[in-house]
């Protein structure tokens, strides 16, 4: 049952990283990106969502 849960948080993880590399916030080789936790990638996507609505470039 672990490896379930922990399979499905990293493949969150890699979701929300890939997401913010394609935002061009984050290069694929900054390692930083990659010691986020996955509470901390998820409020940088949500934050950058609300921002990118906010000025109409996401719809």
């Amino acid at each position: 049952m672990q490896n379930y849960l922990r399979e499905a948080v990293e493949k969150l993880r890699n979701y929300y990283i890939d997401q913010l590399i394609e935002a061009g916030l984050y290069i694929k080789s900054d390692r930083e990106v990659y010691s986020l936790t996955l509470s901390e990638l998820q409020s940088i996507v949500k934050k950058t969502l609300k921002n990118e609505r906010r000025l109409g470039i996401f719809t």
